[in-house]
């Protein structure tokens, strides 16, 4: 933080980490030097609120990795939640990547949350835009659709779940369908 409102943060990955082999990933990070760089500048409301009132904007680059055949590249993402009467939390997201192995080149979501008590923290409702890459995919794949209705649930003040459903339209990673559904579960503990 370099005012009470602004921040910048930085980070430094290594591209090729593996978190199923961690014991070979120090040699990857300081022999192979093929890192994914990312800095983000953005504003927050405060600390106590920075994540349900924040602007930022993210720009990424990924090394080449030449073992892989992955050529270089970079990206923007753009991120701005603001939350209302402390109930509705709108969100609007969007990203580009030019090449780097991203699977998307484009991508716009927006949404709201509804926050209904202290436990059922929030209800939600997303869509997304994505077209996906060109060079990992081709110029005639279709755009991909996707919905998405969520509740996340606060169990207990360090615990936290988050059941979705998802509908997706045109999915890029099974062209096989038009459409399919996607169950998902999230966990999230805080120490």
């Amino acid at each position: 933080m370099f005012t009470d409102n602004l921040y910048i943060l930085g980070s430094l990955v290594d591209a090729n980490g593996d978190p199923t082999r961690p014991q070979d990933n120090f040699n990857s990070f300081f022999g192979e030097t093929e890192y994914f760089t990312s800095i983000e500048l953005g504003w927050v409301k405060s600390l106590e609120t920075a994540y349900v009132d924040n602007l930022h904007m993210v720009f990424w680059h990924a090394a080449e990795r030449k073992q892989l055949g992955i050529p270089s590249g970079w990206g923007l993402a753009f991120s701005y939640s603001h939350l209302f009467i402390d109930k509705f939390l709108p969100f609007v997201r969007a990203g580009y990547a030019n090449d780097g192995g991203a699977l998307w080149d484009r991508s716009i979501s927006m949404g709201c949350g509804y926050r209904i008590s202290e436990m059922i923290d929030r209800l939600g409702l997303g869509f997304n835009w994505g077209r996906p890459s060109r060079n990992e995919f081709g110029e005639s794949i279709n755009y991909q659709f996707t919905s998405e209705i969520y509740c996340h649930f606060n169990l207990y003040k360090m615990f936290s779940a988050t059941p979705s459903i998802q509908l997706l339209i045109n999915p890029a990673l099974n062209q096989e369908v038009n459409s399919i559904f996607v169950y998902g579960f999230r966990f999230r503990a805080s120490f």
